[in-house]
Parts: structure tokens; C-alpha cells; sequence
């Protein structure tokens, strides 16, 4: 593989992780578009810690702030009190059913992911929950009124998400909103969830690292540092994109993607 596809591979990882069109999708379609079927575990696992640093770049204090809290909450009589520790704890809840749905349906999706026409059908029902989150009102709920329901319901989410195609991000902001939770505090339990799931994503991987060829370490350095870099800049614009009530842009985005794919499918 050589540094420029590396580079693009990492851009598209970037940015599409965190903007609500779909990391998976994006990358199913390069890859085929640039005739690379495998990029290899290092690099996919390059691109997952690339984009891991991103969200601790721009969450690096909510991190420390919810970690702290759950900490805490483990020692109930210690001083300074657990605020926190309940986005922490919803968290942690929410990996339960992404994990489940992972493993439970891990051979439907590697098929998913050799099909663009399923990869097509599912921006297309990303478009619909981005359209439908677009018209929702803000909710009341902030980061200490998550419930065991809110965070299994997100969490379910974010376990869909799997499949090629459906947002990640997409999928569980707008699942929260639709449980009434406020943008700001949506979009920071998507991208705390995010943590587990780029992690769990990446630990699958490894088994099959020792087996797998590698590209050049300048190739995996460089893909993790654009993923890297692209990502910051894509979850602040996704963030004053969200507060500003419009992503529907982002579904007639997925909506026409869908349709080329589809419709170049159809023809082939």
C-alpha cells in the first residue's frame, strides 16, 4: 500500500468516524474504488487509535471528569461526591448491547461488508434517522438524567451501526435526542460511547495480527495521523453543526450516495 492511499484511507477514516455518513460505508466504497479489498489489520488498527486520539483531543477533560466520577462512585463514602459518574455508568451500559449485537451478528455483517448494494440500502435508512433527528426539538434531559432505558436504547444504536453504511454517530445522537436528551449532551454520550467501541472494534482485530502482512510503518504512521487530525476537525464541525439544528444536509448527503451506489449496483 503506498503513503497516498494511506493518506486518503486515513481521511476518509477521520472524517467520516465522526461526521453521521458512515466510516464503514466510506470505506468499503475506496477500497473497491482504489482496487485495495484488504488494507491489513496494523493499518485498520492504525486508523482506530488515529481516530481514538481525536476524541480525546476534544473530550480530554470530559473523559478525565467521568472517569474520575466513576471512580469515585465505587467508594461512596469518599469525599467530593460522584457528579458524572452517571454518563460514565450509561456508558458503560451502553456497550452491553453494541457488543451483544457485535458478536451475535458478526457473520451477517462481514457479508454486509462485501456488498455495496447493502452498504447503498443502509445510507439511505441513515438519511431517514438523520432527517427524522433534524426535526426533533431539544430535549430537557441532561448528562444526569440518562436512564438505564436511555442508555440501553443508544446502545442498541450504536450496535446497528455496525453494518456498512448506518452512522455510528448518526445512529446514536439521533436515538438520544428521540429520548428527549439535549444536543450538547447527545453528542458528548456518542462520542464517550465511541471509546469502547473503537477500542472493542480494534482488540478483534488483533488476534490476527501476528497472520496478517503489514503496510510500511510510514504508511500506518501517516494513515493514524490524518485520521487523527481530520478527526478533530470533523467532530467540531459535526458539533456547531448539530447546535445549529441542520443536519439534514448530512441526510440528503447519505441519501444521494445511496442512490449512485444503488443505482450503479442495479446496472452492474
Amino acid at each position: 500500500m503506498s503513503i497516498w492511499q494511506a493518506v486518503l484511507l486515513g481521511l476518509v477514516q477521520g472524517l467520516t468516524e465522526f461526521l453521521p455518513v458512515s466510516s464503514s460505508g466510506h470505506l468499503v466504497l475506496f477500497q473497491q474504488l482504489l482496487g485495495v479489498t484488504e488494507t491489513g489489520v496494523a493499518l485498520d488498527v492504525a486508523l482506530h487509535v488515529g481516530t481514538l486520539v481525536a476524541v480525546f483531543w476534544v473530550y480530554g477533560r470530559d473523559i478525565l471528569r467521568v472517569a474520575g466520577a466513576w471512580w469515585r462512585s465505587l467508594f461512596p463514602g469518599a469525599a467530593g461526591g460522584p457528579p458524572g459518574a452517571r454518563l460514565a455508568w450509561a456508558v458503560l451500559v451502553a456497550t452491553i448491547p453494541t457488543g451483544v449485537i457485535g458478536l451475535a451478528g458478526e457473520n451477517v455483517f462481514a457479508g454486509w461488508f462485501g456488498s455495496l448494494r447493502a452498504v447503498g440500502v443502509f445510507w439511505i435508512l441513515t438519511g431517514v434517522l438523520l432527517y427524522w433527528a433534524s426535526r426533533r426539538d431539544g430535549g430537557r434531559k441532561g448528562e444526569t438524567d440518562i436512564s438505564l432505558a436511555d442508555a440501553l436504547i443508544v446502545g442498541t444504536f450504536q450496535g446497528l451501526a455496525i453494518a456498512p453504511g448506518i452512522s455510528r454517530s448518526g445512529a446514536t445522537i439521533a436515538a438520544a435526542l428521540g429520548r428527549g436528551i439535549r444536543a450538547e449532551d447527545a453528542a458528548r454520550f456518542s462520542f464517550l460511547m465511541s471509546i469502547p467501541a473503537i477500542l472493542g472494534a480494534a482488540a478483534v482485530e488483533l488476534p490476527e495480527l501476528a497472520s496478517q502482512p503489514h503496510p510500511s510503518l510510514a504508511a500506518m504512521l501517516t494513515g493514524g495521523f490524518v485520521a487523527a487530525v481530520s478527526g478533530v476537525w470533523a467532530i467540531r464541525y459535526f458539533l456547531k453543526t448539530l447546535y445549529r439544528g441542520r443536519l439534514e444536509g448530512f441526510a440528503y448527503y447519505v441519501w444521494a450516495l445511496g442512490a449512485v451506489v444503488l443505482g450503479v449496483t442495479s446496472l452492474g
